[in-house]
């Protein structure tokens, strides 16, 4: 609808040396030399005017019906990752950790779409739902985070805030297995990269370097 109107506009636009202004019945020739009707309620500018004005509209509007469908196909698939987590785990204490949580902390609330945190023997756990969730983490990770991610693959980024602590085996492992269960659906052995937040270089939005790394493999 919106290619359409801008196409009509145009072609009101192309012919206006030949309308009048009382003409409301147009009938023009367009560029593929097809006779195109077009009724319109005002001057001929005026119509095409409005006609671009609406398509503008239009395209707007079909821009943030698509990004709305894309964030909640991401929402989506985010949940089912969890839901395939929580199903996989044996654990009682792990269930309770990645159960869905009624209430988010206020402080935390408004990047519930971004990134989702999970808590462990006192540590935090925060993973990025989507591109913009892994850059907002890399952004705002300390340098003593711990950053995790899938080796050599596309994947999800996993901080855990260390309090310059160094981590245990047990969140090691957790932080890895969260990694790869929100990155993967195919079940499998894969190895899962470590490092210090100051070791991540970033490139472009969440395309890194990283040295001075460990690797964990994990089974699923």
């Amino acid at each position: 609808m919106a290619k359409e109107l801008n196409q009509k506009a145009n072609l009101i636009i192309a012919n206006l040396h030949n309308l009048n202004d009382y003409d409301r019945d147009l009938k023009l020739i367009d560029y593929s030399g097809n006779i195109i009707q077009i009724t319109i309620d005002s001057s001929p500018k005026i119509a095409a005017n409005e006609m671009f004005k609406t398509s503008k509209k239009l395209r707007q509007k079909a821009a943030n019906i698509e990004i709305q469908k894309e964030n909640l196909i991401t929402k989506l698939e985010f949940l089912n990752s969890l839901k395939n987590a929580i199903n996989a785990s044996n654990d009682a204490n792990e269930i309770e950790i990645l159960s869905p949580k009624k209430q988010a902390q206020k402080s935390e609330a408004k990047f519930n779409d971004l990134v989702e945190n999970f808590y462990i023997n006192g540590y935090k756990i925060s993973l990025g739902k989507s591109q913009k969730g892994n850059e907002f983490l890399l952004k705002n990770a300390k340098k003593d985070d711990f950053w995790f991610h899938l080796k050599d693959r596309a994947s999800t980024h996993v901080i855990v805030k260390s309090n310059k602590l160094n981590l245990s085996e047990e969140i090691t492992l957790f932080a890895a297995k969260l990694c790869v269960q929100f990155s993967t659906k195919s079940s499998g052995s894969y190895e899962v990269d470590y490092t210090k937040r100051q070791n991540v270089k970033i490139q472009n939005g969440a395309f890194v370097n990283y040295v001075n790394y460990k690797t964990i493999v994990i089974k699923i």
